[in-house]
């Protein structure tokens, strides 16, 4: 378990030789102009659209097409591309604009494409059918050495599309013919099944660990042409994020931005570019988009329809926090009630992060939406993330009974009062000061939540094993 540990930090080693990994580059395929748009992005925390950003122009003439599938190698700043004219991958020399050249790459009818930017691989699928079931590989990019096939699935796995993890040496692949997502792990070349159906676009976030803990990813998928999802390396379980009304072919390639997901939905004639926040739980979607370039240093704006999207580098790891905790909650049971219950829900909180692969669990008592029987019920909610950060949230549940005492003035039946904290020594901290565990913010939300992270509870322990000692 260690020994993945430190083969992550030699990997971060290595991209930062190359790259500024607090910077993120976006790289548009322009259908209209059969161009190519790169530019840096800020902090996904600064930010209030990816394309409000200066771009540069790469145009490529005779050789663009239709862009498809773009890639990036940053040691050597080269943009690779598929093409649809003729299913070829090409490749333009040095982003930063000095005279390119545009070469075939690989021969068509390449499917999918996907470079380890670490290892300096690059994996690939044919759509031919002769081919279903196969992804090769060429092991030195710079070189002209052959390609080799690297797996062999069985033969219903057509048209396979792949996504490379360099830092944690996984392979994702999908397939329509074998509807199977499934996840490869390069070194041992062993294969699982993460979910029965085929993803049509798909994007994976390197969950950034710590100590022994295994590696890992967070993969984010567009599967049956409306739902988009995700779930987890080592949890099989596929988490929903939302659903879109209209049903429309994806294209393959994806993207992923602090919160936010990108992906090109088309039809025969038609392309729009999809934009989905986790923070809102919100689709936009755009049939064009208006950006801002420059030309021999004077500024220029233009408008361009996405043919294919890449976000690179995107190391934000903002600590996970819990939002919008909610309030202490007091119900009566109705005199009327079955079985001396009363129906008890609220909104959900939702996380402010979403890299390091963040999970939001409830430990509460009871279900949201439950029946409660009188009584005080302490409810929690926790986060985590993959580099030890946690925060939790804290309330209680008062269910009264109104027939209870004659004195007191009963409370509508109908309504949920929001009530001081009840004193309950297993439910955590109450107030709404600072904890051995809190940032010393006030809480996000209406009610009580403190953030931990490993060090802040290692201190506490400490101090309060000092305590007790002295």
């Amino acid at each position: 378990m260690a020994r993945s540990g430190f083969c992550q930090i030699l990997v971060l080693m290595y991209l930062s030789h190359f790259i500024k990994l607090d910077v993120a580059q976006i790289i548009l395929g322009d259908e209209a102009s059969q161009s190519i748009f790169f530019a840096p992005l800020p902090g996904p925390e600064n930010e209030i659209s990816v394309f409000n950003v200066s771009f540069r122009r790469i145009e490529l003439g005779s050789q663009g097409s239709t862009i498809r599938l773009i890639d990036y190698e940053p040691a050597d700043r080269k943009v690779y591309w598929r093409n649809d004219n003729d299913d070829v991958v090409r490749a333009r020399v040095d982003l930063a604009g000095t005279p390119p050249t545009v070469e075939p790459y690989l021969a068509g009818p390449v499917n999918s494409f996907s470079i380890d930017a670490v290892r300096r691989h690059i994996y690939f699928t044919y759509s031919d059918p002769a081919e279903d079931g196969k992804i090769y590989y060429r092991s030195d990019l710079f070189s002209s050495a052959p390609t080799r096939p690297f797996i062999e699935f069985p033969a219903n796995y057509s048209r396979l599309s792949v996504q490379v993890d360099s830092i944690n040496r996984f392979l994702y692949y999908t397939s329509p013919g074998s509807k199977m997502l499934g996840v490869l792990d390069i070194s041992a070349r062993t294969t699982k099944v993460i979910e029965p159906f085929h993803a049509q676009a798909l994007v994976f976030e390197t969950c950034l660990t710590r100590g022994s803990i295994p590696p890992s990813s967070r993969l984010y998928y567009y599967k049956d042409s409306q739902v988009l999802g995700y779930t987890d390396t080592l949890n099989s379980e596929t988490m929903t994020l939302g659903t879109l009304p209209e049903r429309y072919i994806s294209r393959l390639d994806m993207a992923k931005y602090g919160s936010k997901l990108f992906f090109i939905r088309a039809t025969a004639g038609s392309s729009w570019l999809t934009e989905y926040d986790a923070m809102s739980s919100s689709f936009e979607i755009y049939d064009s988009i208006q950006i801002s370039y420059s030309v021999a240093n004077i500024s220029m704006n233009r408008t361009i329809i996405p043919s294919s999207i890449r976000i690179i580098n995107d190391n934000y790891t903002e600590p996970v926090t819990i939002v919008d905790c909610p309030m202490d909650i007091s119900v009566p049971i109705s005199r009327t009630s079955v079985n001396g219950t009363r129906q008890v829900s609220w909104t959900e909180p939702s996380l402010n992060a979403w890299s390091n692969c963040a999970t939001l669990e409830f430990l509460g008592q009871g279900i949201n939406g439950g029946n409660f029987s009188e009584g005080i019920y302490s409810m929690s909610y926790q986060a985590l993330d993959t580099r030890g950060n946690t925060d939790v949230c804290n309330f209680t549940v008062t269910v009264m009974n109104n027939d209870a005492s004659t004195t007191d003035t009963p409370v509508p039946s109908d309504v949920s009062t929001p009530v001081a904290s009840s004193i309950n020594p297993q439910s955590g901290p109450t107030g709404g000061g600072t904890t051995p565990c809190s940032d010393g913010n006030p809480p996000s939300g209406n009610g009580i939540k403190t953030s931990c992270n490993v060090l802040q509870v290692a201190t506490a322990l400490f101090i309060t094993m000092i305590t007790v000692f002295i």
